[in-house]
C-alpha cells in the first residue's frame, strides 16, 4: 500500500510517464483494485496506442482476472491497429493465448 502511494505520488509530477503508470496498474491489481489498474491502462493506451506495453500489460490483467474474452479482444485490437508483440511481451501474449485456449475447452467439456 505505501508503494501504491509513492507511485501515485510520482504519477502526479510526471504524469505521462509510461513505466510509472505500468507500475502502479500492476501495485493495484495485485492489491484486488482491477477497475482501477485497468481504467490506468487504457488511458495508457489510450495516450500512446502504438506502445505495445500498455496493450499486453493490460490483456495480462484481465488474465488475472480469469476474464478470457477480455484478454482476449484487447490482444485482437492491438493487432488490429497495427501493435507486434515481441520480447517479453510476445511470451506474455503467447500464454494468455495457450490459456484461453484452454479455457474454452474446459468450458466446452
Amino acid at each position: 500500500v505505501e508503494s501504491e502511494g509513492s507511485l501515485q505520488e510520482a504519477l502526479a509530477k510526471s504524469p505521462k510517464r509510461q513505466q510509472l503508470v505500468y507500475f502502479l496498474a500492476a501495485t493495484k491489481g495485485s492489491l484486488g483494485k482491477f477497475d482501477e489498474a485497468v481504467l490506468l491502462l487504457e488511458e495508457a493506451i489510450a495516450d500512446t496506442p502504438t506502445i505495445a506495453d500498455g496493450w499486453w500489460r493490460l490483456a495480462l490483467l484481465y488474465r488475472a482476472q480469469e476474464a478470457p474474452e477480455k484478454a482476449l479482444e484487447v490482444i485482437q485490437e492491438a493487432e488490429e491497429s497495427g501493435i507486434v508483440f515481441d520480447g517479453n511481451g510476445r511470451s506474455v501474449v503467447d500464454g494468455i493465448l495457450e490459456w484461453a485456449a484452454s479455457t474454452e475447452e474446459d468450458e466446452e467439456a
